[in-house]
């Protein structure tokens, strides 16, 4: 079986210079490699093939699919299966639905308790996509660390972390053409929200906020249908 997971071997044990413990980054690598569409909802894996991919043991794999099994983000049954879910539609739309719900509250309260130099300081982020319109995954980064920077000035650590959970389970089932659809309204949300948050006016940043979410799901509903493959396994037996 070839390689699902494009990040460079861990070898090695102990912690890496930001301070995080294999298992930590073996949790990360997974969940980047299923965020990335590297892993998708539906596929086959091995634990083996995992643990050669990231230069580990078995141990720190099966530790990490347990954690993300925690998280909603694998689905873990008796005797050690666990299921990269695929969503019907219907799901897809429901965590779709939730995902909008969570994140709008937490854009408005941050808004709301923003400092005039947090509005600059985010405009001028935002601004940055502009100078970056050739490359569509880091487009679709800034965008995203636009709306974290306003999602954490409403410092309610609930929301966010339910807000977390949303977003892995949209984000597993987009695949490339959707990601690049979205990079093209990560493009117009940022020239839109420079301008509001320059502006002062709290009601047109919610309003580009919205714009770019109608524009993220209806990339990812577009393509749905690929998405609903049937599940997958890792088997802990590997």
């Amino acid at each position: 079986m070839p390689s699902v997971l494009p990040v460079p071997s861990l070898c090695g044990s102990g912690m890496d210079p930001a301070g995080r413990s294999i298992q930590a980054r073996v949790r990360d690598s997974i969940l980047q490699a299923i965020l990335s569409g590297a892993i998708h909802p539906g596929q086959r894996l091995s634990i083996q093939t995992l643990a050669d991919t990231l230069g580990v043991s078995t141990t720190p794999i099966r530790e990490a699919l347990s954690s993300l099994a925690g998280d909603g983000v694998l689905d873990l049954f008796p005797g050690g299966i666990v299921i990269v879910p695929a969503m019907t539609r219907a799901q897809f739309e429901q965590w779709l639905w939730l995902r909008r719900v969570i994140e709008s509250r937490l854009i408005e309260r941050g808004l709301e308790r923003k400092t005039p130099s947090d509005a600059a300081a985010i405009a001028d982020l935002a601004g940055s996509v502009a100078r970056n319109t050739l490359d569509p995954a880091l487009c679709v980064e800034i965008g995203a660390a636009v709306i974290d920077r306003i999602v954490t000035l409403a410092n309610d650590s609930v929301l966010e972390s339910n807000l977390r959970r949303a977003r892995i389970r949209c984000a597993a089932a987009l695949a490339e053409g959707q990601r690049r659809a979205g990079a093209e309204a990560a493009i117009r949300f940022a020239a839109a929200i420079a301008d509001a948050l320059r502006g002062g006016s709290d009601s047109d940043a919610r309003i580009s906020h919205g714009r770019y979410l109608d524009g993220i799901d209806a990339a990812a509903l577009a393509g749905m249908g690929a998405c609903e493959a049937t599940p997958g396994c890792v088997d802990f037996s590997t």
